[in-house]
C-alpha cells in the first residue's frame, strides 16, 4: 500500500499537489530568502571589510535561515511556507497529514539539499563541484517527484511526507508562471543593460579624469 494513499482517503476534498505549484512555490521561497541573504551580505561587508568574511558569515546565516523558515513553516499549524500558502499547499505525514515532527521536517529539509548553498565557502574548483552536485541532486528530486503518482519525490520518501492541495484551488499558478518566465527572460537582459551603462559612465569618468598634456 502507498504510504501516502491514507492522506487523500483520510483529507476529503485534496489532492496531491501539483508539480508546477511546488516548483513556483519553492522559487518564490528561495526568492524571499535570497532577499535577506543580499541584505546581510552586504551588512557583513561593511561591518566586517572583507569579502571572505563577510561570505562565510553570511552563508552560515543563510543556511541556519534556510532551517528555520522550512523547519519552522513545515512543522507549525498552517504546515506551509509562504510561497507555499500563495498556492493553496500544505505539507503533513503521508499517513495521516498530520505536521510534520521536527525530524522528518529536518530529514526533509536535508534530503532537498538546501544546505548545499554553504559550498560558497568553499575554495574552488571544489565549490563549483559541489554547486553542481547540488544543481543535479535538485534535478533528481524533480524527476522523482514527477514520476511518482503521489507526487512524493526522493525528499517526502525518506522524510514520511505528502504535499497536499484542496481540489480546483491551487491559487494563481498560470500567472505566476508567466511571471516566472518573464522574469527569467527580463531579469538577465536588465542585469546585462546596467552592466553596458555602468561601464559607459565609468569609461567616460576615467576619460574626463585624465588629464591633458
Amino acid at each position: 500500500m502507498n504510504p501516502a494513499a491514507g492522506y487523500s482517503l483520510d483529507n476529503g476534498g485534496l489532492k496531491f499537489g501539483g508539480v508546477l505549484p511546488r516548483l513556483l512555490a519553492w522559487w518564490l521561497d528561495g526568492f524571499l530568502l535570497g532577499i535577506v541573504l543580499v541584505v546581510v551580505a552586504g551588512v557583513m561587508g561593511a561591518i566586517m571589510g572583507s569579502v571572505q568574511g563577510a561570505t562565510l558569515v553570511s552563508t552560515v546565516v543563510y543556511v541556519g535561515l534556510t532551517f528555520l523558515y522550512f523547519v519552522g513553516m513545515w512543522t507549525g499549524g498552517g504546515q506551509a511556507t509562504l510561497g507555499m500558502r500563495l498556492f493553496n499547499l500544505r505539507v503533513g505525514n503521508a499517513t495521516d497529514g498530520r505536521e510534520l515532527t521536527m525530524s522528518q521536517a529536518t530529514v526533509r529539509w536535508f534530503a532537498m539539499g538546501i544546505w548545499a548553498s554553504a559550498a560558497a565557502v568553499l575554495p574552488p574548483p571544489l565549490s563549483t563541484l559541489v554547486s553542481m552536485a547540488g544543481s543535479l541532486w535538485y534535478l533528481v528530486l524533480l524527476i522523482s517527484t514527477v514520476a511518482s503518482p503521489v507526487r512524493q519525490g526522493i525528499h517526502d520518501r525518506v522524510s514520511g511526507s505528502a504535499m497536499v492541495a484542496p481540489i480546483g484551488r491551487e491559487g494563481p499558478v498560470v500567472p505566476c508562471a508567466v511571471l516566472f518566465v518573464l522574469l527569467l527572460v527580463v531579469l538577465p537582459i536588465v542585469a546585462i543593460i546596467a552592466l553596458v551603462a555602468i561601464g559607459t559612465q565609468l569609461s567616460d569618468m576615467l576619460i574626463q579624469g585624465v588629464p591633458s598634456y
